[in-house]
């Protein structure tokens, strides 16, 4: 018994709005085109392709011709180029350029042909010639004589000129230069020797170059060069690099070294020779500006008699240093050395060392440690002690204090004996002070009722 298979199927639209996945090998019939397609268990009915039948097949072959009749006849014809499209653009592309390399036109439709180039030429209007001929040959031919006319025929135009050999002649002999002639026959240029001096027998072309820019008699200019011994110089020299391998003597008011760095190997810098009456300040002085042009140095006073750091003075220093207009710099050393500082105002901060109470005027200090001293009975001289706090033991009432170290608010002083000051602490409410049965100290006693205050002002032991 035959086995009969039933395929899914639908009209066209139907596949399409459902648009499912067929399984491997499952067919899908399209009723109302005859077309179906198999499917791959991936893609869905709009991504797989109809499976085409002998009629279609010969559709598209229609007619072709055997051997290009298949896809393999037909890739083989362009050469298995997945891209002939393109390689058969850039193909067009550089057969242009290799076109436009020739002839150098990147429009071939302004090529001409012989032809065209004839034609062109045998249908011009022409002057004086006639041109004949076509693409195989071209016939010109002179008219009116112009074959045999000579330059005397022509007449010369404002840009177009021709020479002849006389306009040649012309032209040399019109143009050769004071004290120069020219011979027309001849072709000869003859010097006037009246006007141009002849050349000097055995100097040559250099050494008369050696006298381009003279304007005056040499001898003249020799003398007024410098001679290579004991020159003298006036004026401004320039010069670039110079060694001066003997003593080099600079005279004038001033001397200005313009330069980035000024190194001296000599280990000392004498300045102020001949400076016998002391009339002149000595030093180092530099200027700068800071929005004031002033300047600064280390200069001795020639008035003072001392050396000075200074700062702040805006007048030009000439022989001295106007010190009045600014004041002393700042100076900040490592270690100081002195043998004696007098007429300072400082202030020091921080540790300062090596200094001993006999430079501080201070030579009978037993322990020059000022912080630590532990005091001294030598003291026979003492000044106002006029601020400060008293940090010590009692004062004596010899030496013009209580003896006494804190009281009570109320607390009454009274002197004991000779030399002793006594407190007396303060009463209660309703007392008075009485004399003690010794008659020797005040005392705090209660008043007796209803005595009067006069009354206990007199009351006795």
């Amino acid at each position: 018994m035959a086995t009969r298979m039933q395929q899914r199927r639908g009209t066209a639209s139907q596949w399409t709005t459902a648009n499912p996945i067929l399984n491997a090998g499952e067919i899908g019939f399209e009723s109302d085109t005859n077309k179906f397609k198999i499917g791959d268990g991936t893609n869905h009915w709009a991504d797989l392709t109809y499976f085409v039948d002998g009629a279609e097949l010969s559709n598209i072959i229609d007619g072709a011709p055997d051997l290009l009749n298949t896809l393999n006849e037909l890739a083989s014809a362009i050469g298995d180029d997945p891209a002939f499209f393109t390689t058969v653009a850039t193909n067009l592309s550089n057969h242009e350029a290799d076109t436009t390399n020739i002839h150098g036109i990147n429009d071939t439709a302004e090529l001409a042909t012989k032809t065209f180039a004839a034609e062109l030429l045998t249908n011009a209007t022409k002057s004086n010639i006639t041109i004949t001929g076509d693409k195989n040959g071209l016939t010109i031919t002179a008219e009116n004589g112009v074959a045999d006319s000579t330059t005397d025929d022509l007449a010369e135009g404002s840009t177009n000129k021709y020479f002849s050999d006389e306009l040649a002649q012309d032209a040399v002999g019109n143009n050769v230069g004071t004290g120069l002639s020219y011979n027309d026959s001849t072709g000869a240029i003859s010097v006037d020797t009246t006007t141009i001096q002849e050349r000097v027998t055995d100097v040559s072309d250099t050494e008369i170059g050696y006298l381009n820019g003279v304007t005056s008699a040499i001898q003249t200019q020799l003398d007024d060069k410098a001679p290579l011994a004991s020159p003298t110089f006036t004026g401004t020299t320039n010069a670039a690099d110079v060694i001066i391998s003997g003593d080099l003597t600079v005279s004038g008011t001033t001397t200005t070294v313009n330069a980035e760095d000024l190194i001296v190997a000599d280990p000392l810098i004498y300045i102020g020779e001949g400076n016998t009456a002391n009339l002149v300040d000595l030093g180092l002085v530099a200027s700068f500006d800071d929005g004031t042009y002033q300047h600064s140095g280390l200069v001795r006073d020639s008035s003072a008699g001392t050396w000075k750091l200074f700062k702040g003075v805006t007048d030009e220093p000439t022989t001295t240093i106007n010190f009045a207009q600014g004041s002393l710099d700042d100076l900040a050393v490592s270690a100081l050395s002195a043998e004696d500082i007098t007429s300072i105002d400082a202030t020091f901060t921080g540790t300062v060392s090596g200094i001993t109470s006999t430079m501080v005027g201070l030579g009978n200090v037993e322990n020059t440690a000022l912080s630590t001293w532990a005091g001294t009975s030598n003291i026979t001289t003492l000044g106002t002690v006029a601020t400060g706090t008293w940090d010590a033991t009692t004062i004596a009432t010899t030496k013009g204090g209580t003896g006494l170290t804190g009281f009570t608010a109320g607390d009454m002083i009274y002197a004991s004996d000779t030399d002793t000051l006594a407190k007396l602490a303060k009463g209660t409410a309703n007392q008075v002070m009485y004399m003690n049965s010794a008659g020797t100290a005040p005392e705090w006693r209660t008043a007796a009722a209803g005595a009067a205050f006069s009354e206990l002002m007199l009351i006795g032991a």
